[in-house]
């Protein structure tokens, strides 16, 4: 399976507007297996992070991360919540783990197909502002993933990170 980053500008989506696009980190892994404590991993930036054991026993190897804010004015949905989105292209029956740590506001992941519109991942985080969802991909294709603040007018930073299985 591959994984990878949509390279093109995709406009027209209902009220989106592109913040940035996302770009695979060198060789960072990590490997975890059901009930192994939090590791460590460090990014070909030197950047260190502790990852949270998964649920299962699949292992998963880190495809991405991007760090973004939410911010007056910026980006805004009509609930009045602030949001950041940004696109990959998955393949059906690709599975990926996503994790979110914002710092400031509420976090709510959303990850939809674009052409379908089905929805792959609705989260909200935890009064901690941490995200971790294990998935599938229903469909080939490009997806939109969308981090926002679960209350209007909140803002801050995050951290998004979205592994693919081995």
């Amino acid at each position: 399976m591959t994984f990878k980053v949509a390279q093109a500008c995709f406009l027209g989506a209902a009220s989106f507007g592109l913040l940035g696009l996302l770009s695979p980190p060198a060789a960072a892994e990590v490997v975890m297996n059901k009930g192994e404590t939090p590791c460590s991993l460090q990014d070909n930036r030197g950047n260190a992070e502790t990852r949270v054991p998964n649920s299962d026993t699949r292992e998963y190897v880190l495809a991405m991360e991007e760090s973004g804010e939410l911010r007056d004015p910026g980006l805004m949905l009509e609930d009045g919540s602030f949001y950041s989105f940004y696109f990959l292209m998955g393949e059906a029956g690709q599975n990926l783990e996503a994790q979110v740590r914002s710092s400031g506001f509420q976090p709510v992941l959303l990850i939809t197909h674009n052409d379908t519109e089905d929805v792959v991942v609705a989260a909200e985080g935890d009064e901690d502002g941490k995200i971790y969802e294990t998935f599938t991909l229903p469909h080939e294709g490009l997806y939109v993933i969308v981090v926002k603040s679960a209350t209007a007018g909140e803002t801050g930073t995050f951290e998004l990170s979205l592994g693919v299985e081995r």
